[in-house]
């Protein structure tokens, strides 16, 4: 009697609890900052992605382009700058993401930043990578040389989920016990 007085009180609780975690989670607040370098078919095949997505997790602050002369915005984002510009936002920590969608032969000085970008904690992540992510497929016409990319990888997960899981864990295992 006891044990089912607690489920039935546990089981909505806990979802509820659930539920509004996921809430919070997806405020703006939490949301990492990303910016995309490239402008491009690839970037505009992302961008759309990211604006289909409900719960995405990137709040993309607009695009770095290689090309000086290029205009202040792209469908409807900034264009912020060029390398120079996303050497400035890595030294403010403005951006927790680098999303390239651009080939590394193309422009290697923008690469470069980038790997600079990851010694400081930034995750600089592939374009396809992100898209697969967000729509459960492979962008095959942006792959190009780079199809290593679209293979499955370890994500890397924030500590303060790990945790929250590894807590959840120990209190299922406590009232199961």
């Amino acid at each position: 009697s006891i044990t089912s007085f607690f489920l039935l009180l546990a089981a909505p609780l806990l979802g509820s609890w659930r539920l509004l975690l996921a809430e919070i989670i997806h405020l703006p607040f939490f949301r990492r900052r990303a910016v995309i370098v490239g402008v491009n078919t690839a970037s505009d095949s992302l961008l759309r992605e990211l604006r289909r997505s409900r719960r995405s997790g990137l709040a993309v602050l607009g695009y770095i382009s290689s090309n000086s002369k290029a205009p202040f915005e792209h469908d409807g984002l900034p264009i912020l700058g060029n390398k120079s510009m996303l050497h400035t936002l890595i030294e403010r920590q403005v951006i927790d993401v680098i999303i390239m969608s651009m080939d590394y032969k193309m422009h290697p000085e923008l690469f470069q930043v980038a790997l600079e970008a990851a010694q400081h904690g930034i995750s600089v992540v592939p374009m396809t990578l992100v898209y697969e992510n967000l729509s459960g497929k492979i962008p095959v016409k942006h792959v190009g040389e780079q199809w290593y990319a679209a293979l499955p990888v370890e994500m890397n997960l924030s500590p303060l989920y790990l945790c929250w899981t590894r807590l959840l864990d120990l209190c299922f295992g406590l009232c199961a016990s």
